[in-house]
């Protein structure tokens, strides 16, 4: 006589189930080829994170301005789903093969608009990053980023009235939607930290979208411009989308303030 073992006989199996049930497809979740697709456009953006639908079915940035919730749900929602899926498609990557498959990095316009919530501190006084905690759909710190033609557009810089106050480095990863961006602020000893990524259409697309963390540790003190700039303590936090300012996201401008970290008006 055969005896059939009971999942009653074998506790463990339970959690055995479980565990493949968790990673094995067919579940109610969208499967991560789905996912990974959903990041390639502003229709996707849409089905993956809720918040960028509008009441009449078309994409938006939520306003922090008006909605605090919606976007700190859209910003931190969107970055965790963005590492979710990064990590299910490097867990399937093949190592060996990751110079061979290597994606091409995206490329960025020069126009951006900005939605942002941020706070500083001079060590003695809190204050807004902007005008006010929220700022939405004003001009980006990123507007006027160019290639640097010497780097073989490897390298982008923000041209601002001549001068260069950030770099920019674009980092392919494992989605052809994806980048890691890298900034390095020359006059705010500014950066952006992780999570930060950029998302474009394809392999060498225009980047229509990014959701970033920056981090600034001080700012241009007062000086005469015949002598060379000097920094001063002062630490900064900013969450933020910033967004290519193209027609069709043309009704999302405004004249508010966005944070320039550290350009300077005329």
């Amino acid at each position: 006589m055969t005896l059939v073992p009971t999942v009653k006989s074998y506790p463990g199996a339970i959690l055995v189930a479980a565990a493949l049930s968790a990673i094995m497809p067919g579940t109610a979740h969208a499967e991560p080829n789905t996912a990974a697709n959903d990041l390639c456009s502003k229709e996707g953006l849409m089905r993956l994170v809720p918040q960028f639908r509008s009441d009449d079915g078309t994409f938006k940035v939520p306003d922090p301005t008006t909605d605090l919730d919606a976007f700190l749900a859209a910003q931190q929602g969107l970055s965790n789903a963005i590492e979710m899926i990064l990590t299910q498609a490097n867990m399937a990557a093949d190592p060996y093969r990751a110079a061979i498959d290597r994606h091409d990095p995206l490329t960025f316009g020069r126009e951006w608009r900005a939605a942002e919530i941020g706070i500083q501190t001079d060590g003695h006084t809190i204050r807004f990053a902007d005008p006010a905690f929220a700022a939405y759909g004003g001009q980006s710190f990123l507007e006027g980023l160019s290639p640097i033609g010497e780097t073989q557009g490897v390298f982008y810089s923000i041209e601002i009235e001549g001068r260069h106050p950030a770099l920019i480095y674009p980092m392919p990863t494992a989605l052809p939607c994806v980048n890691r961006l890298i900034l390095a602020a020359g006059n705010t000893v500014g950066s952006w930290p992780m999570p930060t990524y950029a998302l474009g259409s394809g392999s060498g697309e225009d980047a229509f979208l990014i959701v970033n963390i920056c981090q600034d540790l001080g700012t241009t003190a007062p000086m005469d411009t015949t002598k060379p700039a000097t920094l001063r303590s002062n630490a900064m936090l900013i969450v933020a989308f910033q967004w290519a300012d193209t027609e069709d996201m043309a009704r999302f401008r405004t004249g508010q303030k966005t944070h320039r970290h550290g350009q300077h008006p005329k």
